[in-house]
């Protein structure tokens, strides 16, 4: 019965590392972005101004992770820009 539940505990483990690992490489690779969002982030230091997602600067802890996502929704999507200019260098783009 010990060993059994090691067993669940350890792969409940890898099972978090895996997603954790999942959600850097979105974060990083802006996979779960739409294809407009996605192209400005990518190429924001040749734009300028551009700061990034809404979803890349936020924090908080992990539990409200679902009730974030849901109150947030596609703005979690909406590009920070420092000025009005950068807003739409990036809108153009």
């Amino acid at each position: 019965a010990q060993q059994s539940q090691l067993f669940d505990r350890l792969d409940n483990l890898k099972n978090k590392q895996a997603r954790a690992q999942s959600l850097e490489n979105i974060l990083r690779n802006h996979s779960n972005f739409y294809a407009g969002v996605k192209s400005v982030l990518q190429e924001k230091d040749r734009l300028g101004g551009i700061i990034g997602a809404v979803s890349e600067h936020l924090t908080f802890d992990m539990h409200y992770q679902t009730a974030l996502e849901i109150a947030l929704g596609a703005s979690s999507q909406h590009i920070i820009v420092e000025d009005e200019e950068s807003a739409t260098k990036a809108i153009d783009f």
